[in-house]
Order: C-alpha cells, then structure tokens, then sequence
C-alpha cells in the first residue's frame, strides 16, 4: 500500500508539471508572446531542476524525505498561483518564467524523493519491479483522455486501418505515377524502377 501512495505523489507532481506547462505556454502564446520568449519559458521548466538536481539528491539523502517533498509541493503551487496573482497585462512574462522555474524544480524535488523513497523501501529482489510500478504510475497521465473517454480509443483504433490503407493507396498511385513518367523519359526508367 505505501508503493500505491507514492506512485499517486509521483503522478499528481508529474501531471502538475504537464499541465502548468501546457497553461502557461498557452497564456504567454495567447498574450502575443514571441516564439522565442514562449520556448526560453518552457525551457525554465527543465533548466533550473538539470542545475540543481545533484545537490538536491544530497538534500534528500541528508534530510530525509518528507521536509524535500513539502517544499517542493509549496514550490508547485506558489509557481501555479504565481500567473494569476500578477497577470501578463501588469507584469508581462516575468511571472511566467518564475512560475516556470519553481513549478519545475517543485517537481522535481518531489520526484527524487519519491524515488528515492522507493528505493529505500522496496525490497532488494523487488526493487526492479516497484521502480517499474513507479514510472507507470507517472505515464498513466498520458493516458487519461482515454480514461476520460473511452469512446475514443474505439475511435482510434477503428480509424487506423483506414488511414493506413489509403496511405498505402496514395503511395501506390504516386509510384505508379513516378513509373509513367520515368517511362516517358527514357534514360531515368532505370533509376526509378531502382529507387521502386
């Protein structure tokens, strides 16, 4: 049961991260921020956690995991709250790479901790498995439209075949065309009939 309450922790951090990063990329994008600006603000999410990862472990090992976890939750939650307390229209896209570097380093404090945790709790011949466990955990948020509806995996999967079969059908009439022409120029027949 304590492998189910950090795979939840794990997940409720990661689909935090996900969804704070589709937001905010879609608010600075709906407030007519540059490309540029919009790609340094996602790059936030990842560039802070990548400088601070290796003495963040050392924290966690040292301190242990619960005072690392609630820091990092308080740091997802004040970078989510961040936006909407100071708009772009009164401070611009500040907020939003603040929000982006304490969001991100937020869960990433959460996550070494739930790792770490389960690896020191997991049982040494079991420890491939609960690690397994832990990042399905964190993958089912990819999954959760079709959770949600599961009408639409009937859709997908019933579009499929179709797609690829009339991707197949266009292939086959352009090489068929590519073979009328090629037979029509005479000295690049061979090429494409190579190329086929």
């Amino acid at each position: 049961m304590a492998l189910f309450r950090l795979i939840v922790v794990f997940f409720l951090a990661h689909m935090g991260l996900v969804a704070a990063r589709l937001t905010v990329s879609l608010y600075a994008l709906a407030n007519k921020a540059s490309t540029f600006t919009v790609g340094v603000i996602l790059a936030l999410f990842s560039l802070v956690p990548m400088l601070i990862a290796m003495p963040a472990g050392r924290w966690i090992d040292a301190v242990g995991p619960w005072r690392p976890t609630l820091i990092g939750i308080l740091m997802m939650l004040a970078g989510m709250i961040l936006p909407a307390a100071f708009t772009y229209a009164t401070a611009d896209v500040g907020p939003l790479m603040v929000s982006s570097a304490l969001v991100g380093t937020g869960c990433m404090l959460v996550m070494l901790t739930m790792q770490h945790l389960v690896g020191e709790r997991a049982d040494p011949g079991n420890r491939q498995a609960d690690f397994s466990w832990l990042a399905l955990g964190a993958s089912l948020f990819v999954a959760h439209p079709f959770v949600a509806d599961p009408a639409s995996i009937l859709k997908l999967t019933s579009s499929a075949p179709t797609t690829l079969v009339g991707a197949h059908e266009k292939n086959a009439r352009q090489r068929s065309s590519r073979r009328r022409t090629a037979s029509s120029s005479g000295r690049w027949s061979k090429v494409i009939r190579l190329i086929d």
